[in-house]
């Protein structure tokens, strides 16, 4: 039983990374940097959200009639998730937030880590679905469950980017940062917070000479340096096969450059 928790807890924090952490894309369109990076291997667990593959109609048949069954609150608050992770991967989020929900329910509210993990995964559809007040007070109801909930930070700190938020994604940052000093994809979305805030002495002094000259980090970075707002806005929209967070990113950066480039500031 011990064994089938943890599977369900990992499973849990991992099943709806397509929204923080892109799994989705093909091998070879993948930069190494992704697939070395220690902290997003903390997030993307591939082969534990492939595991949700199994996920048939006629397993969640048996599923369901096992979830009907049951008595026990804990087994029911399992079953529950097992449900809920499955919908999920089948994209039927209004079923996976039912059983999300119920396993909410069912668990018991000593496990603050379980808790944090479902909350997170709710917070995860909302934010998959643009619902970005309901993905903050999921992402923060499960920090507040478990505050070392790395899953929910990250959440945070793309939510607070993407919401032009730049001060509140450095507060998750930072911890993050500390855990991973030498993690890529956190320093090149520190870089980028650099530029959104204006702090381009920083950006330029200890965190471009994080990356090699020859790497795509370095390019994409040193472009946001350019003061030709309109060459940079061109520099940069021409990059292909962007290592996923720069990608992820890259709209952001082009909105503020093309506003900097129409304002005639930087």
């Amino acid at each position: 039983m011990a064994k089938i928790i943890s599977l369900i807890l990992l499973l849990i924090f991992c099943a709806c990374s397509t929204s923080v952490v892109d799994t989705n894309r093909k091998k070879e369109e993948q930069e190494g940097a992704d697939k070395e990076d220690a902290f997003i291997h903390t997030l993307s667990m591939t082969q534990i959200i492939d595991a949700t593959s199994s996920c048939t109609v006629g397993d969640l048949s048996d599923i369901q009639k096992k979830n009907r069954s049951l008595t026990n609150a804990k087994d029911k608050a399992l079953t529950s998730l097992e449900l809920g992770l499955c919908y999920r991967y089948l994209n039927d989020y209004s079923k996976s937030l039912f059983y999300f929900d119920l396993g909410l329910g069912f668990s018991d509210r000593k496990n603050a880590k379980l808790r944090s993990a479902i909350l997170f995964n709710i917070g995860e559809i909302y934010f998959k679905a643009k619902s970005y007040f309901y993905a903050r007070d999921f992402f923060q109801k499960s920090l507040d469950e478990y505050p070392q909930n790395e899953h929910a930070k990250w959440g945070m700190i793309l939510l607070n980017i993407e919401n032009g938020f730049y001060a509140q994604a450095n507060t998750y940052l930072g911890p993050l940062l500390k855990n991973y000093p030498t993690s890529r994809v956190l320093l090149s979305v520190k870089g980028i917070v650099l530029f959104l805030t204006n702090d381009f002495g920083q950006l330029e002094g200890n965190y471009l000479n994080q990356f090699n000259e020859s790497e795509k980090e370095f390019s994409f970075l040193q472009a946001c340096l350019n003061s030709n707002r309109s060459a940079a806005f061109e520099e940069i929209s021409k990059m292909k096969k962007l290592p996923f967070i720069l990608e992820r990113l890259k709209p952001v950066v082009l909105e503020k450059l093309a506003d900097e480039d129409k304002n005639g500031k930087i």
